[in-house]
């Protein structure tokens, strides 16, 4: 029993230099890297602070599905009614009254109906809508990924991550070697920009 703890106790400790060796390459590797820069792409999109470009091209698309999106406002807007109007008609105990049951029914029906045309509609308009954002968007994020390439050679980073894509895959990247340009890039961005008109 006395070999055993020994020979579980051994184990443990090996695994944890291992661990602690492993962990110490991974820093030097990162330490190889240079400067190294973070970006928050979700912040291009700031009415404010934002690429000019790339809000003006959103909000195009945004108002070309406007229709639809007031269409399902509505939609929703009715469900609300018809929920309001089945539960005043419900069946209780005291104050219900058969002849109120067939118009009860027919609301029920219209409020099932409404539910599942909103959810298919929801759904097929927020599909159409990304997919003609991603259209829309796609040479510009081309020019905007060339001129960040730019950016990091000019301002000497050898690598800039986009946190939001980090975040958005469950990882969290921290590190005291980083900076966060993402106003910087845009400034430099919407610069070039205005150089061009």
């Amino acid at each position: 029993m006395e070999k055993l703890r020994v020979f579980v106790k051994s184990f443990i400790c090996v695994l944890v230099l291992s661990v602690t060796t492993f962990a110490q390459d991974r820093v030097v590797q990162l330490e190889d890297l240079g400067r190294m820069a973070i970006v928050e792409s979700v912040l291009f999109y700031d009415e404010n602070k934002g690429i000019g470009e790339l809000v003006a091209v959103s909000k195009q698309v945004l108002e070309e599905y406007k229709p639809k999106f007031d269409e399902l406002k509505d939609l929703k807007k009715r469900i609300k009614e018809l929920l309001s109007e089945v539960e005043t008609l419900s069946p209780r105990e005291q104050e219900f009254k058969m002849e109120d049951y067939p118009l009860y029914q027919s609301k029920f029906n219209e409020l099932q109906k409404s539910v599942a045309e909103f959810a298919e509609k929801n759904r097929d308009y927020k599909q159409a809508y990304q997919k003609r954002k991603a259209e829309a968007e796609y040479s510009l994020k081309k020019k905007i990924k060339r001129r960040l390439v730019d950016f990091a050679i000019k301002k000497g980073f050898s690598a800039i991550i986009d946190s939001d894509q980090i975040d958005s895959r469950g990882f969290t990247f921290v590190t005291h070697r980083v900076s966060y340009v993402t106003q910087d890039f845009i400034d430099y961005y919407n610069s070039l920009a205005t150089e061009s008109q």
